[in-house]
């Protein structure tokens, strides 16, 4: 789960994966290292990076290039790519699927890969994205907060009229 937006110079992107701290540096690079202390460890590097999230060992990923990658958080072994997908951006995780958005669309792939599936794709614009037990929720640029149950069609708006959904309030917020 993504625990932090993106400061200046320092690491862009924060997420806890149980006794693992997992950061990106502004050199494209993901580290982690346990929080109870002791060295850094490299757990992938690419160019791009746009949005990480940590669940269950591993740290998932998007990049600038649409791949979303997989990568054991203690640094194990390489990144497995999970799929392209054109403009993927933002990236949450359960103990089954992947989600992440492209620029107008929010899809779905299984934590081992392929195939995606669509979650959602009306040009819903989103920005933000977040996982409940049960729902997917995610804010558009056009100001709408609006959720879906997993494995849903329909979903339903929850707030309109925000100026900028911020994801830090979004995650903490369900």
């Amino acid at each position: 789960r993504r625990v932090s937006a993106r400061p200046a110079r320092k690491p862009a992107l924060l997420a806890v994966d149980g006794p693992l701290l997992v950061w990106l540096h502004l050199n494209n690079q993901i580290e982690s290292r346990p929080i109870a202390g002791g060295s850094a460890t490299v757990v992938a590097s690419a160019t791009g990076i746009r949005a990480l999230a940590a669940l269950g060992g591993y740290v998932y990923y998007t990049t600038s290039a649409g791949d979303v990658f997989r990568a054991p958080s203690d640094g194990s072994a390489s990144p497995t790519n999970l799929t392209n997908a054109q403009g993927a951006q933002e990236i949450a995780v359960d103990a089954t699927t992947v989600y992440f958005t492209t620029g107008s669309d929010i899809l779905e792939v299984p934590i081992a890969g392929q195939p995606v599936a669509t979650v959602f794709a009306q040009n819903a614009l989103p920005v933000t994205l977040a996982l409940d037990a049960t729902h997917v929720y995610w804010s558009t640029a056009n100001g709408g907060i609006y959720r879906q149950a997993k494995g849903g069609t329909s979903p339903t708006l929850v707030s309109s009229g925000q100026s900028t959904p911020a994801g830090e309030w979004l995650e903490q917020a369900w």
